[in-house]
């Protein structure tokens, strides 16, 4: 045996040495429609149409056009998947092409139907947002009476089948007080809990952001929980690299994360989008390639950051991710960042930055 043979596959190096260079999009999402059960009252998509945009002969184009590019991973999300009529013909469409598929559900329309599904063709994990411990906080988010119970059965019916899935929690003003009872959920099911407090601007307009907690009351959780505490901690107070690159002359992108380079994402009218948050009507798969309208993308990167950008000296920018799409949302320009956003890090920096 040649025990210089690397034994396993390290998918995030591949991305890093290979994918990242060539612009290779692995991993997309598709968000099959905008239609959904509840009402919720943080939901970016509160402005949408509420209906299925694309058909299933439609879907299925698009999907062969995602896996003639090659990529590997694939999300669906919506609005609520299981409100499609057609999400069988979908999946098993799905499934015949290769993909690694993973859902984003609210998991209350989880049917007999569907669970035979997965026991047939099984997802690689069903991620499930799960929005209070009790009815009455599920009503509060939701809009939507007798939801909770009926979540609650079907997260036990997902693991008496045997079905990886994890819970997400976003806490807002509605159900901040249920983060432990929902986690305490998670552990019971011994799947794993993640969650966020944060809510960006719903798409054509922002009033769903007065249901997020303020900055003071999540910086106060954080400091008393340990997952975040640890994270926090160990980025507080580190250096902005983009200050020193400004004072060289070097060129900094707008966008500083990996926008247009390993992920995609087709929104539910079947435009191809360089990520969630850039809602770029510009390129619509029904009728466009793949290829081209990804090159486009390659723009992107090349935006170069005003020099009157904040994020370049921003001491706080090791505890933030500076984001320009939801930058756009939240103030309509894409090089001014959201105060409450700003307010938020340098809450984290202070408190989180004493490396002492």
């Amino acid at each position: 045996m040649n025990n210089n043979i690397k034994a396993e596959w390290n998918i995030d190096e591949t991305k890093k040495k290979y994918w990242a260079k060539i612009r290779h999009p692995f991993n997309g999402g598709f968000e099959l429609t905008q239609k959904c059960n509840f009402r919720c009252v943080h939901c970016y998509l509160q402005n949408g149409g509420y209906k299925d945009f694309l058909s299933t002969q439609d879907v299925k184009l698009i999907l062969d056009k995602l896996a003639q590019k090659g990529i590997l991973f694939l999300y669906f999300t919506g609005g609520e998947v299981f409100t499609r009529k057609d999400f069988e013909v979908i999946w098993r469409y799905a499934k015949k092409l290769g993909f690694v598929l993973e859902i984003l559900t609210n998991a209350s329309l989880i049917s007999h139907e569907i669970l035979s599904l997965f026991d047939e063709l099984p997802p690689a994990t069903i991620s499930i947002s799960v929005y209070g411990a009790s009815e009455e906080s599920y009503s509060a988010v939701t809009q939507t009476k007798g939801q909770y119970q009926k979540v609650i059965r079907n997260l036990k019916a997902l693991k008496e089948h045997g079905l990886h899935f994890d819970i997400k929690f976003i806490g807002m003003r509605e159900n901040i007080n249920d983060f432990y009872g929902v986690q305490a959920i998670a552990e019971s099911l011994n799947v794993q809990f993640s969650h966020s407090f944060e809510i960006f601007p719903a798409f054509g307009g922002k009033e769903n952001v007065c249901h997020m907690i303020s900055p003071e009351e999540i910086v106060e959780f954080e400091k008393n929980y340990e997952e975040t505490r640890r994270i926090w901690t160990a980025n507080a107070g580190n250096e902005n690299i983009y200050k020193k690159a400004k004072a060289e002359g070097k060129f900094i992108p707008l966008y500083m994360c990996g926008v247009g380079t390993t992920t995609c994402i087709v929104d539910a009218e079947g435009y191809l989008l360089p990520c969630n948050k850039l809602r770029i009507k510009k390129h619509n798969l029904l009728t466009d390639e793949f290829d081209s309208s990804w090159n486009d993308y390659a723009s992107i990167k090349k935006i170069p950051a005003p020099d009157n950008y904040k994020c370049l000296t921003c001491e706080d920018i090791s505890v933030c991710d500076p984001c320009p799409a939801q930058n756009f949302l939240a103030t309509g320009r894409y090089d001014i960042p959201c105060l409450e956003e700003c307010r938020l890090a340098a809450l984290r920096n202070s408190t989180f930055g004493n490396k002492g």
